[in-house]
């Protein structure tokens, strides 16, 4: 294809970048795609970007460009979730050196060379999700060596990332808010990376999912939730949020990265008495992540595991290193202990 067809463009994260070419026709369907992953990732013209080697070059076509193959080919798993009949499936064919997936449910077309160095994606304006999701996992898998990724929320201040640690159901988003309402600013939802060879904090795109019981409490976040057409539902039950909710419900910055780690909390939010942030020492509850959404050599885990620049090392010392705090309880915690935390005294207006 020819690049004068299209924008080409460089996506880095952290020391790594790869290349995609945005044909005629795909700029409503990869419009939302761009804005999910700009605060996250440097998206800049490929004339632009550093001397770093650029691998794999990835391109995007309009989905009525692609020609189905006569055959049906096989079923292959897209995205495998917790509740098994959630999980995305496609259709999939091996042919000339690459793998092709169509992916039904949203309109998405994957065609893969075999040798990870390209790949064409032909996208419709029901692309957003799996377009977003493919080129987080390039990126996962360009630095997967370079530090360790970790189950964080984590919020931001001039200073530093305070990480927000914990088991499901801990109180991760809930204590994130929290922070937000007094001053911080939105780091990352969910996913956390460290770096080591400059043990700089790296945010990561991803959509919030948030449940029905913090909703609750924060009126202007359930608010949007039903402006988006999400009904309310137990308190236990989590939604899928726009990426840039708590910047436009609650008018939070996007705290810029990378940024030092400064300050770890672990909340626990069903223990008993009243909210409260008390120092403690580094407690065991800290793990890296791994990238695991489909079966080995489904969907486009054959793909992007060969972009793998090493093996994913433990998790970082940093986390050690940082001031740790626990934050148990009800309600919300006493306003100069989160003044404390943040390193701040004033609250957001």
């Amino acid at each position: 294809m020819n690049a004068s067809h299209g924008e080409s463009l460089s996506v880095g994260f952290v020391n790594r970048q790869f290349a995609i070419r945005l044909g005629p026709g795909t700029e409503t369907a990869m419009a939302p795609v761009l804005r999910f992953l700009a605060p996250h990732f440097r998206i800049r013209p490929a004339a632009a970007a550093s001397s770093a080697p650029i691998s794999p070059l990835i391109e995007f076509e309009p989905y009525d460009a692609w020609e189905r193959p006569a055959d049906d080919g096989e079923p292959t798993l897209v995205r495998e979730v917790t509740d098994p009949t959630r999980n995305v499936w496609g259709r999939r064919w091996r042919r000339d050196g690459r793998t092709l997936i169509h992916i039904p449910s949203s309109t998405t077309v994957l065609d893969l060379a075999d040798d990870a160095t390209h790949a064409v994606v032909y996208v419709s304006p029901r692309s957003k999700h799996h377009a977003s999701d493919f080129l987080r996992d390039v990126a996962w898998e360009l630095v997967a060596g370079d530090g360790s990724f970790t189950h964080a929320a984590a919020v931001s201040t001039d200073d530093g990332v305070i990480a927000i640690v914990g088991n499901k159901g801990a109180g991760k988003t809930t204590t994130a808010i929290e922070f937000m309402r007094s001053g911080a600013d939105f780091f990352t939802g969910d996913v956390l990376f460290l770096a080591h060879n400059d043990n700089s904090c790296h945010s990561f795109p991803d959509y919030p999912h948030v449940g029905w019981g913090t909703l609750r409490i924060n009126s202007e976040l359930a608010a949007a939730a039903r402006r988006h057409g999400l009904e309310p539902a137990s308190d236990s039950t989590k939604v899928f949020l726009p990426h840039d909710i708590y910047q436009t419900a609650l008018g939070v910055a996007q705290g810029r990265s990378p940024l030092p780690l400064r300050v770890v909390v672990a909340p626990q939010v069903a223990e008993p008495g009243a909210a409260r942030i008390v120092e403690c020492r580094s407690p065991d509850i800290v793990e890296p992540m791994s990238r695991e959404t489909t079966r080995a050599g489904e969907g486009w885990e054959s793909f992007v595991r060969l972009l793998r620049s090493g093996t994913a090392p433990a998790v970082s010392p940093v986390f050690q290193q940082a001031m740790w705090f626990r934050r148990p309880g009800r309600g919300h915690p006493p306003a100069g202990q989160v003044a404390a935390v943040l390193g701040r005294r004033y609250r957001r207006q």
